[in-house]
């Protein structure tokens, strides 16, 4: 008798299962049994990894709706889809954002890019930075990645990771590179930094690395541009507005990336040269404002 009621009870839950199925997807009977027997079985297969059947379905319903798959292909793709959002800390609709833009540059299926952004998750893993957070700042950013991405994304992950370490998100490395593109005004807000900070800001190499998409590069030609702390606190806050435009931040982001340049020396060094006379645009502006200064003082005394 117990093992009657236990069979009767199993089938009474399955049958409640499939109508469930039917309500929400519009599907035949048939078909409703099918999904449901299907999704039994990814349930007991996704344990493994970890997940339960409400991942499952999470990401079913996130493929439909954002991917444009079939029901069918919503089921086959759900158990990777899932164990890619648990590996990357992504929710099921963040990772269709992810998943979309992967597909904009790649021919490859859905299953070997979900694979591929497993792969970018452990790197960025390894190299000591969320992958939660760059993967999020990836959705976030589509535009940026769909412009920039070469060798399936691997650059825009690099920078990606240099922002995180800096204490930036990717929009600030977006914002850099627009910022540098715009050549003309680029040039001039370089030449004004330049002039009011008394050494040379060449940011020549950031923007050939821009327009090449090497955002990482990018990144590091900029903190080689913007110096160490211990300069960025000399500063007044003309000099220091002026220095976050030519490079295309805020004050606010400047400040974080000096705060954790390591390649500091590089703009102090710089700054020295200049002094000696190492940098012939700006030896002479530099002369006159220091004998303007030294006329001032001598006023000042009278």
């Amino acid at each position: 008798v117990g093992i009657v009621l236990a069979i009767g009870k199993a089938f009474l839950e399955f049958q409640k299962q499939v109508t469930d199925t039917r309500k929400e997807l519009g599907v035949s009977y048939g078909q409703a049994v099918a999904i449901t027997a299907q999704n039994k079985v990814l349930a007991q297969v996704a344990k493994g990894y970890g997940l339960d059947i409400s991942d499952i379905q999470s990401a079913q319903a996130a493929i439909r709706n954002d991917l444009g798959a079939s029901v069918q292909e919503s089921v086959k793709l759900s158990l990777n889809f899932a164990r890619t959002a648990a590996a990357t800390g992504q929710t099921s609709d963040e990772l269709t954002g992810t998943l979309s833009i992967m597909e904009s540059i790649s021919s490859a299926s859905r299953d070997v890019l979900l694979n591929q952004i497993r792969t970018n998750a452990a790197i960025i893993g390894q190299a000591g930075v969320s992958p939660a957070l760059v993967m999020k700042d990836l959705a976030q950013n589509a535009e940026f990645f769909a412009q920039f991405a070469k060798d399936g994304g691997g650059n825009i992950i690099q920078a990606g990771i240099a922002a995180r370490k800096l204490g930036l998100e990717m929009s600030a490395v977006a914002g850099i590179s627009e910022s540098l593109l715009n050549f003309e005004s680029s040039i001039e807000n370089q030449m004004t930094a330049s002039l009011l900070l008394g050494r040379q800001i060449n940011l020549d190499k950031a923007r050939q690395l821009a327009l090449s998409g090497d955002q990482e590069g990018v990144m590091k030609e900029i903190l080689k541009a913007v110096g160490g702390e211990a300069e960025f606190n000399r500063m007044n806050v003309i000099q220091r507005k002026a220095l976050a435009e030519s490079v295309g931040v805020n004050v606010e982001q400047l400040s974080r990336l000096v705060r954790n340049n390591t390649a500091g020396a590089t703009g102090a060094a710089a700054g020295a040269a200049m002094g000696g006379g190492g940098n012939p645009l700006l030896g002479p502006t530099v002369e006159i404002r220091d004998g303007i200064n030294r006329l001032n003082r001598t006023i000042g005394d009278r």
